[in-house]
Formats: C-alpha cells, sequence, structure tokens
C-alpha cells in the first residue's frame, strides 16, 4: 500500500516515528534540495552512472573463474533471501 503525507521534515518524522516505529519504510522525497542534504547509505547505488563505475572498477578488478559449486551457492544465498521475505 502506497501512502503519500506531506508536512514538514519535523511533522512527518513525528508521524513515523508515532506509527511505524521499528518498521521498515521506503520514503520517496520530491525535493531535489532535500535530497541533496540527504547522505546516501553505504552501499546504495545513486543512479544508472554509479551503477555503470561500479560495473566498470568491477569489471577491470581481478578475475577469477566462476565453479558450479560458486553458482549453486550464490542461488541457495537467493533463495534464502527470497524466502525471509515472504509473508
Amino acid at each position: 500500500m502506497t501512502r503519500i503525507l506531506e508536512g514538514t521534515g519535523a511533522e512527518i518524522a513525528e508521524l513515523l516515528t508515532q506509527s511505524f516505529f521499528g518498521q521498515k519504510l521506503r520514503v520517496y522525497v520530491d525535493d531535489d534540495a532535500a535530497v541533496a542534504s540527504v547522505p546516501t547509505p553505504p552501499g546504495t547505488i545513486q543512479d544508472q552512472a554509479h551503477l555503470e563505475e561500479l560495473l566498470l572498477q568491477g569489471y577491470k578488478g581481478q578475475t577469477h573463474s566462476v565453479t558450479d559449486d560458486i553458482w549453486d551457492q550464490l542461488h541457495a544465498r537467493i533463495e534464502s533471501r527470497t524466502a525471509r521475505k515472504q509473508p
């Protein structure tokens, strides 16, 4: 369910604290100036240019062989994460 909240930063923060304390939320901010001042969490891909930069870094890095065991482990991790996220 998507809900749009409008108000000052303080009003929104208070509402979120009261209503959603301890829950994970995804927040969309429609204000470029406000977004520019928010630090990006570590491990977050910021935009397409950032993604391309990360891919190029990986491409230029050391290479190694990927065995069937590595693929099996990767698939198992993905399935485990997916199962944890399902209600």
